[in-house]
């Protein structure tokens, strides 16, 4: 019987643990300690990888790629496992300078440039967001853009004041907070469009 005890304390000892990670839950916060952050290198076979946690943040699965086209600042064209992706980039928005049905906006060009000097024919990693659809009803997959040694292009077009957080139907990607601290510090700043444009 005292034997039995043990066994079944034990067992409650685990599932607690268990049901403890469980419930962990995801920051927000730029501070947060970042876990090892998944990239195209540490999936050897290339192809999909699975979730994993950014800067604290539960991100999606991750794919190899090569950015073959810059569209503007926050669009573009990258082949992935032999499939031409057309990329709309996650959580931030950029100035329009390719919609026929708008006039170029303030700092538009400079948005698009900082996109060329950033991304043009590099190999990047395309993230998906487990909170976001994988594609728009424009058929654009929605993926964050990640750079070997830059880390992920919507943090930094945000915090060179190219960008501006963008939330789609009052649902935020799960980098929303560190894009938004991003474009605080750039306004603050008076960095790029904040500095140049009317708000």
């Amino acid at each position: 019987m005292r034997h039995h005890r043990i066994r079944i304390a034990a067992s409650l000892a685990g599932i607690t643990a268990l049901a403890t990670a469980g419930c962990a839950t995801t920051s927000l916060d730029p501070a947060t300690p970042a876990a090892a952050p998944s990239s195209a290198a540490s999936n050897p076979q290339g192809g999909v990888t699975t979730g994993h946690r950014q800067r604290g943040v539960l991100t999606g699965h991750t794919e190899p790629a090569t950015v073959t086209r810059v569209v503007d600042g926050d669009t573009i064209i990258a082949e992935a496992g032999g499939t031409q992706l057309r990329v709309r980039i996650l959580g931030i928005d950029t100035p329009e300078t390719v919609d026929p049905d708008q006039p170029t906006q303030c700092y538009g060009p400079e948005a698009s440039q900082f996109a060329h000097q950033m991304l043009d024919g590099k190999t990047v990693t395309l993230r998906t967001d487990p909170v976001q659809d994988t594609a728009d009803r424009y058929g654009r997959a929605l993926r964050y853009v990640e750079l070997d040694g830059t880390g992920d292009y919507s943090i930094a077009a945000a915090r060179g004041g190219y960008a501006k957080p963008y939330v789609y139907h009052d649902n935020p990607v799960r980098k929303a907070g560190q894009i938004a601290a991003a474009a605080a510090d750039a306004r603050t700043a008076g960095r790029g469009l904040w500095g140049a444009c009317p708000q």
